[in-house]
């Protein structure tokens, strides 16, 4: 008599590690049999509704939970639409999106999926990982699960994970090492601890220092992932492959995509659970990993961690420090930057967790990352020095100065406004940054106006916050006395990041 069949798949989202697998029902009688589980595709049916539709709908649609289709007799888009049908034949009226999915309406399904788009539908199930999708499935029916080849039992599961893992899609893992009899290891197939994101652009004077002053860690479990901007026509690429060491990956830009876009790219290919940020003509200290990782793992409420760096110029070597604790940090974070990109280590899950990314509109795009996390991420500093900053013509010319004024001084009165309700003066907008201390350019009737300008801003600033409260007072008092230090010239002029 035959007999039902059945096919079980169990992922651990975070991962990606198949952990049980089952690919029948009864009893193992023979070996390499058929697979139900991997190899055998059903129509996915009401599975794909979220997958096709409200995913992207809600991701990128434009929609929310709260919007409303009305569900009324529909066709599907095409010269032979077909109609729509609910499973009980009924039709509800305007519904909202919560209520279509906790009630699997098909009509409010189909819906939403034209309205976000069929192609951005079509594009999330790609996305998904699904192998058995292709163009004949562009089309309404999509939202319902009604496609051509069905898909498998592993493939979906995957998908789901995905959205466990905050939308990240990790292709599924069955092994971890392959090892020979001598016990070395064939193919190496973990999560590692850190990935290591380098951005590279006609790199090749200082590229091979920077890989291997992180290839010579003492902390070993990390890959390299390895941004190339597209137009990069030097020898940068060439010159790392002479390592060839398996946790080195090249990502290839094929057209101009700029600093941050690139690190955007990086942090979405990273496999570890910590991202280290790398640029690619510094030097890590060799201990650098080790101290980060075992900092993050024993405080878990920290998210992003920086260090002090060492600024080598001309031969010479000075220290620079920065605040350590969050409270410091942003209340610094109103008028200067104070944690070293090229030093940072963060938790890759909290970046996903509040959809954190790099602007590409933003000329100096850690400051203006850092002022939008810091509203939701925790900040640390180590006193380390971790990382050898090398300042050279290239890195901070006069146009780079100027433009990072100018960023700055947008980002600080963002910050004012945001925080405090304060507005900054459109003439005084020149002088609000923390690059280019024009003060010293000043003549004395206009630095006199532009330093009552300042002082009231600073006072304004402080009786603002002893009414919000937004920020810790003694931090904020040291953040206001660097802040006045520097416009009158007793700190340096000179920025570095």
């Amino acid at each position: 008599t035959l007999q039902p069949q059945a096919s079980l798949t169990v992922i651990d989202q975070s991962t990606g590690e198949v952990k049980a697998i089952v690919g029948g029902r009864g009893d193992k009688t023979a070996s390499k049999t058929l697979n139900r589980a991997t190899d055998t595709t059903r129509q996915p049916g009401s599975t794909f509704k979220i997958l096709a539709a409200y995913s992207a709908a809600l991701d990128a649609g434009g929609l929310t939970l709260a919007s409303v289709q009305d569900d009324a007799p529909y066709t599907y888009a095409g010269a032979n639409g077909k109609s729509v049908n609910n499973y009980d034949r009924r039709y509800r009226g305007f519904t909202t999106l919560r209520e279509a999915i906790t009630d699997s309406i098909n009509i409010v399904t189909v819906k939403t999926l034209a309205q976000a788009g069929v192609s951005l539908g079509w594009q999330y199930v790609q996305e998904y990982g699904f192998t058995t999708v292709d163009s004949r499935d562009m089309n309404e029916a999509l939202a319902l699960g009604g496609i051509t080849q069905g898909v498998s039992n592993l493939e979906l599961t995957a998908a789901y994970a995905a959205i466990a893992n905050q939308g990240t899609y990790i292709k599924p893992k069955f092994y971890t090492k392959i090892l020979d009899h001598d016990g070395n290891v064939l193919i190496d197939n973990t999560t590692p601890e850190i990935s290591v994101i380098i951005p590279t652009y006609k790199s090749e004077l200082y590229i091979l220092d920077a890989v291997w002053s992180v290839l010579n860690q003492t902390f070993q479990d990390f890959e390299i992932v390895l941004v190339n901007e597209a137009e990069s026509d030097d020898h940068t690429i060439e010159l790392v492959q002479l390592f060839s060491d398996r946790r080195i990956r090249v990502i290839q830009n094929k057209k101009r995509l700029g600093l941050a876009e690139s690190l955007n790219i990086g942090i979405c290919a990273a496999r570890g659970k910590y991202i280290a940020r790398m640029d690619a003509d510094d030097l890590c200290k060799i201990d650098r990993f080790q101290l980060q990782w075992d900092y993050l793992e024993k405080h878990a409420d920290v998210d992003v961690l920086g260090s002090a760096i060492e600024v080598v110029s001309k031969g010479e070597k000075t220290k620079l420090s920065f605040p350590q604790l969050h409270s410091t940090i942003c209340a610094h974070l109103l008028f200067h930057l104070v944690i070293a990109h090229s030093t940072v280590m963060f938790r890759k899950s909290a970046f996903l967790k509040y959809d954190l990314h790099y602007n590409s509109e933003a000329f100096g795009e850690d400051y203006e990352l850092w002022t939008r996390a810091m509203e939701y991420l925790t900040f640390h500093n180590l006193k380390n020095k971790l990382v050898e900053y090398r300042l050279h013509s290239s890195n901070i010319t006069v146009q780079k100065k100027y433009d990072l004024s100018c960023e700055t001084s947008k980002i600080m009165t963002k910050m004012l406004k945001r925080d405090f309700e304060i507005v900054v003066p459109k003439e005084y907008m020149k002088y609000w940054n923390s690059w280019v201390n024009y003060y010293e350019k000043c003549d004395e009737n206009t630095y006199d106006k532009v330093m009552d300008i300042e002082r009231n801003l600073l006072l304004c600033i402080w009786k603002r916050n002893s009414v919000l409260h937004k920020y810790d007072s003694e931090s904020l008092k040291s953040a206001l006395m660097y802040r006045w230090d520097w416009v009158n010239g007793i700190i340096s002029k000179e920025r570095i990041l």
